[in-house]
């Protein structure tokens, strides 16, 4: 069973039933009471509980419960119950690993309860909530159409394969895929040719899908089944139903290292990067290939081995100019900040030189910095002080609720006017706009936060920095979802840079 790290699974027996308590309740009793129940087998727990303090229970001041699940049916009785633990309780029974029910129904004794009910087909629970009864009295929860167990979706996981490995893939319909023609071991489906099928989360297959996989293969195209093959829905149909239909079975550990050795990975890391994604467009002009760094958090530095070869530059969409890349046998260097892109374009004819600085110095104003924060909506400033340094301004001793425009400004010392100065801004939320000595320097919606200045706007002695940055208006309108969410932080909170 396939798993990537951040969602290592926890088993649990077919038949089993957890009961939980919230996190927050104190007493030996609790008010709220969650029942896990893992479906595909009847099982049984029976609940025991005490006043946690005192010996009463030799005495009989106890509760025992019985929990049960029997076929669609799950139940609770009270077995042995004392008058001084009677509460009033809310009672949640999920069903684990099942697929969406078509009904349920939910008892107190003979009364038919009105319950919520909600699905969540990522993690395929259903979850029953029961208005608030006596802890005395039994409970039912039926599901009339029965239980359907859900499967395990090696579908999903074998894009999340694919994507972490920079794969390249298309999700094709079976009813396309039986009239794709194949040619020179590849097969075209659309305008698109591919040199793979993958057949994932399939138990069963047409006997005309079959025929088409056991065709394709036998003309060399690579026909992999994920985990296991899938059975032919007509196997008196098939000339050969076993094994059903032509291909190969593979482990979703060895997929990827099964497709590389195919020659199917378009690119390749020196190193693994699963929050990289690419993608490659061809047109009569040129080709170029985006990379993004979807990781919220953590740099991408690694040499990327691409179709371009050595013969490629960098595109930089916001200056409009092509500058060289580092390359080597290994590939292209590829160094993205979280959330940054880069356009790789095929041929380097006109880049310039990569600019590089030779020294780095903070910015730290000695007489901290000023700012003015203009709320959403309004044109004047409603605050002005001086900060002495950087601070994320929507902390609650702050101004936690507040959206609109922020304008930092300070003074920084160069000794002389520099041919080119890059101001890296470090973190910012959520917009950036720079101005130095009153010419801009550009706007940044997303790390990162870096501006490139020619030596025009740089002079000797005093040079003026503003800073002009806007966050988003969830900060001031929270609605009932989001106001129980952590807030991102807001404004200016660096460390601000200069390199030159």
């Amino acid at each position: 069973m396939y798993r990537p790290l951040e969602s290592i699974p926890v088993l649990a027996k077919a038949g089993g039933i957890v009961p939980l308590m919230a996190p927050e309740e104190k007493g030996a009793i609790p008010e709220a009471l969650e029942i896990l129940v893992f479906v595909g087998a009847d099982g049984a727990f029976d609940l025991y509980e005490d006043d946690g303090e005192t010996d009463r229970y030799a005495s009989g001041e106890y509760l025992l419960t019985s929990l049960r699940m029997t076929g669609s049916e799950f139940s609770l009785s009270v077995v042995h119950g004392a008058r001084s633990l009677h509460r009033t309780r809310r009672i949640t029974v999920t069903f684990c690993g099942v697929d969406q029910p078509a009904s349920c129904l939910a008892r107190c004794g003979k009364e038919l309860l009105s319950a919520e009910t909600v699905y969540d087909p990522q993690k395929h629970r259903f979850r029953v909530t029961l208005p608030p009864i006596d802890n005395m009295r039994d409970v039912t929860v039926s599901l009339p159409d029965g239980v359907c167990l859900a499967a395990n979706n090696r579908a999903q996981y074998c894009e999340t394969l694919l994507n972490r490995a920079q794969i390249d893939y298309e999700i094709i319909p079976g009813d396309v895929l039986v009239s794709a023609p194949v040619e020179n071991r590849r097969f075209r489906a659309g305008e698109e040719t591919f040199g793979a099928l993958i057949v994932s989360g399939r138990r069963f297959m047409s006997a005309q899908l079959c025929a088409w996989c056991q065709s394709a293969s036998a003309q060399g195209v690579p026909v992999l089944f994920l985990g296991a093959a899938p059975a032919p829905v007509d196997p008196a149909a098939m000339e050969a139903p076993h094994p059903a239909p032509g291909g190969t079975v593979v482990s979703q550990e060895a997929l990827v290292e099964t497709l590389r050795s195919l020659g199917l990975d378009e690119i390749r890391c020196d190193a693994p990067q699963p929050y990289l994604r690419y993608y490659h467009y061809a047109q009569e002009d040129g080709e170029i290939i985006l990379f993004f760094n979807e990781d919220q958090v953590h740099a991408i530095d690694c040499r990327v081995r691409t179709p371009f070869g050595a013969d490629v530059c960098w595109y930089d969409p916001w200056l409009n100019e092509l500058a060289a890349a580092e390359t080597d046998d290994g590939g292209v260097r590829l160094r993205l900040s979280p959330y940054q892109m880069m356009i790789l374009k095929a041929g380097n004819s006109g880049a310039k030189r990569l600019w590089q600085p030779e020294k780095a110095a903070p910015v730290e104003p000695e007489g901290g910095w000023t700012l003015s924060m203009i709320p959403a909506g309004e044109t004047e400033p409603s605050v002005r002080l001086n900060l002495p340094a950087l601070t994320n301004l929507c902390a609650p001793d702050l101004y936690p609720h507040f959206s609109g425009t922020m304008l930092y400004e300070c003074a920084f010392t160069l000794d002389a006017p520099v041919a080119c100065l890059e101001i890296d801004l470090g973190q910012v939320y959520e917009t950036a706009q720079v101005f130095l000595n009153g010419r801009e320097a550009g706007v940044r919606i997303a790390p990162p936060y870096v501006f490139r200045i020619d030596g025009d706007s740089t002079r000797a002695g005093e040079n003026r920095l503003l800073v002009r940055v806007v966050n988003t208006l969830g900060n001031k309108m929270r609605d009932s979802f989001s106001m129980s969410m952590p807030m991102e932080p807001t404004g200016l909170l660096g460390p601000v840079t200069l390199r030159m």
